[in-house]
């Protein structure tokens, strides 16, 4: 075994991450690229990534390695913050960077951009400007992750330390950043959903955020989540998920079938269920074939259609059933509908499968 495996083997079984196939025992391949994934999972609820990165500097190729940790509540502010380059150093020293802080030596070490800046800047308090200091190493936010592509330092007294200290520093970056959201104003052309979505919690006794804009709690019995989705600048999307009591432990996934869609993987076929519409218009998957179309009968079939058609964009999971339509004007009687709707749909889905569980279409 070598040290640079024993090195990573211990930092998985450290923080419980999975340790992936191709860190094979005295071989970690080297690839010229964003890297390989060495070590992957969840820590105190948080994806995590720890990478193999080869970067291209002014002196030549330099190799590190890339520590990433997901957001555990994507943002929606078009965040861009990467540390700066020489040109950008050189405008600070001059007084001409941009200033998004009010923190001048801060907004002179990264480059920061954000569809509304003051929303960047009420999200970089000062937890979160303290842990981006924590360490001289390349620092990438976005509004899915935060990220440092850091070099071992030379010489290489204690690797392992290194290695966790990092990672470390890259979750806690990450918590920062969650607190410090929870503080963010909505962005503003969300400002009348806020208010439609504030009549909605106190009617429902939900949890409301403000970035994203989200709610969360039970509805009709029914966990329900909803939130918005930045997919470009300045343009919104509402993402409804009801989330059944418990997975449906058959695979399920039903989705549009347009022509954009991504199609199922090899060895994940499309099957029909005899609802010549939906067979048109649906991806349609469960891990046993026969388990289709006797969970999505006529009446389920007609139910899915008829909300897909009403609302938008309608996927059934084995966990939850999700819709996503156009953040548009704010409508309280359209989300107090979808929630009533999708939260009904998620109920017979449930008692289907528990009546299918109790068939013997299994062989």
């Amino acid at each position: 075994m070598s040290l640079e495996y024993w090195i990573y083997d211990k930092l998985a079984k450290r923080y419980g991450l999975r340790m992936q196939p191709h860190v094979e025992q005295g071989v970690l391949r080297k690839i010229f690229a964003r890297g390989d994934i060495l070590l992957d999972g969840v820590v105190q609820q948080k994806l995590v990534r720890v990478h193999r990165a080869v970067h291209q500097w002014d002196d030549g190729l330099r190799e590190g390695v890339l520590f990433a940790c997901e957001l555990p509540n994507r943002l929606d502010l078009g965040l861009s913050l990467k540390s700066a380059g020489l040109w950008h150093l050189i405008k600070s020293l001059v007084g001409r960077q941009e200033r998004v802080t009010g923190d001048d030596d801060f907004d002179g070490l990264f480059v920061i951009g954000a569809d509304e800046p003051q929303r960047a800047g009420a999200l970089l308090d000062a937890e979160v400007r303290r842990s981006l200091r924590m360490t001289n190493d390349h620092w990438v936010l976005t509004d899915a992750r935060c990220s440092i592509l850091a070099f071992p330092p030379w010489p290489q007294i204690d690797r392992t330390a290194w290695l966790e200290r990092m990672l470390q520093c890259v979750m806690d970056t990450a918590d920062a950043e969650e607190r410090a959201a929870q503080q963010v104003p909505c962005a503003s052309l969300l400002a009348p959903h806020q208010e439609v979505w504030r009549r909605l919690a106190a009617r429902h006794g939900l949890a409301l955020r403000t970035t994203p804009l989200a709610l969360r709690g039970r509805v009709g019995g029914m966990e329900v989540h909803a939130r918005t989705i930045r997919n470009v600048p300045f343009k919104y999307w509402v993402e409804l998920a009801v989330l059944y009591d418990a997975p449906l432990g058959l695979g399920l996934e039903v989705r549009p079938a347009h022509p954009e869609a991504v199609p199922f993987p090899p060895g994940k076929e499309d099957i029909t269920v005899g609802h010549a519409e939906l067979d048109a218009m649906f991806l349609v998957h469960t891990a046993e074939r026969a388990a289709a179309p006797l969970l999505l009968d006529r009446a389920l079939a007609d139910e899915i259609l008829r909300i897909y058609k009403k609302l938008g964009h309608l996927a059934l999971l084995d966990h939850s059933a999700v819709c996503t339509f156009p953040a548009a004007a704010a409508d309280e009687a359209l989300m107090t509908t979808a929630m009533e709707e999708i939260g009904s749909l998620c109920k017979r889905v449930q008692s289907a499968a528990m009546r299918l569980r109790a068939s013997p279409f299994r062989v």
